[in-house]
């Protein structure tokens, strides 16, 4: 009587790097074929609000620090 020994290390160690192979392609195809430029909404919604919240600030500040010009006329007037 003969004994067959069958070892599944080569098995197991094929199969690990097929599914390292396999995840090295799904990430090139994943780089290759990802969609650029699309903003999804809410992204797009939050920079529309921040943009309006700097204007907003930006008009405050300007308020804050506008200066009152005096004609020559209302000087005259008071000496």
């Amino acid at each position: 009587t003969t004994r067959s020994i069958v070892s599944t290390t080569e098995l197991e160690a094929c199969r690990v790097n097929a599914k390292k192979e396999k995840r090295v392609r799904n990430r090139d195809n994943m780089r290759k074929f990802k969609k650029r430029g699309k903003i999804s909404r809410k992204k797009m919604m939050r920079k529309l609000a921040s943009n309006d919240a700097r204007q907003l600030e930006n008009e405050f500040i300007a308020k804050c620090f506008t200066t009152i010009t005096i004609d020559e006329e209302d000087s005259g007037k008071r000496r």
